[in-house]
């Protein structure tokens, strides 16, 4: 159920879908490994619907005290798909709300340092600097580069992270531990501090609502995407097709890694040239 759109679909248009899905949720009488664990996956999946059904899900106060419940609890599994939940409903859109805000009120200041500095002589103007020229130029909260991917392909994952990290070129942000379990506003604050969002994909990126939450979020904020496939014979299909389908992709094969890390420079540098050029 959880991975057929449709069925998706139908329950979120229900009258009574999502209430009938809440009660079965926090109802302590129902067994909590067959009945209420799974249903809280499943209202995780409609959650990643369309507005309608977060809406919905919202609206159910008793529901919501339940999942913001859980998400302070250290439950492995009930933690995160909480923390999910309770991102996709209502967070997500309050931190790029704030984000927004704060872009605002960042060019404003630009604004007007720009309008001061075009009053001085033009030797006191000083030159542009670009984030990626020269390392000592990062800030200290900025990386170059966020790896997303699944905790299964964390191995070559691992890998391309240790190479770029051996260049001494890059700053990169590489959860060793959490991968695709991040909390999902860790996950965001990384990504707007990153220039290059690299998606890792594979079918159990596909699996993964961690993994979904993140490359959607990457779509929806324009972030510039590099596309990384970890798997040769994997087809994408659903919500990680809309996103990776007809868009350049490099493969990672074990047999010709270094042949697709240097693909990757490539990819890096171009993405480099151009907004240095802007």
């Amino acid at each position: 159920i959880a991975q057929n759109d449709r069925i998706k679909k139908e329950i979120a248009d229900a009258d009574d879908g999502i209430s009938l899905l809440a009660k079965c949720v926090f109802d302590q009488s129902l067994d909590f490994e067959t009945i209420r664990c799974p249903v809280l996956r499943i209202i995780e999946a409609i959650s990643f619907g369309n507005e309608n059904a977060c809406k919905k899900i919202n609206n159910n106060e008793k529901l919501m005290q339940h999942v913001k419940h859980l998400s302070l609890t250290n439950d492995p599994t009930l933690g995160p798909t909480a923390n999910r939940i309770q991102w996709k409903v209502e967070d997500e859109k309050n931190f790029i709300l704030q984000q927004t805000k704060e872009k605002v009120t960042q060019e404003q200041g630009e604004t007007v340092v720009k309008a001061f500095d075009e009053k001085q002589p033009t030797y006191q103007q000083s030159s542009v600097s670009y984030h990626w020229d020269l390392p000592d130029s990062r800030t200290s909260d900025t990386f170059d580069l966020m790896i997303s991917y699944h905790y299964s392909d964390k191995e070559i994952c691992g890998q391309i992270y240790n190479r770029l990290t051996a260049s001494s070129f890059y700053r990169i942000f590489f959860d060793k531990e959490y991968g695709h379990e991040m909390l999902p506003n860790a996950m965001a604050e990384a990504m707007e501090k990153s220039c290059i969002i690299l998606i890792c994909f594979s079918s159990k990126y596909r699996e993964s609502y961690g993994c979904r939450m993140a490359a959607e979020y990457a779509e929806k904020r324009h972030r510039t995407i590099i596309l990384v496939k970890l798997d040769e014979t994997y087809c994408p299909t659903g919500w990680l097709n809309d996103i990776v389908a007809n868009k350049p992709c490099i493969e990672f094969k074990e047999s010709s890694f270094s042949n697709s890390y240097a693909h990757l420079i490539q990819q890096i540098d171009h993405v480099k040239m151009k907004a240095n050029v802007r």
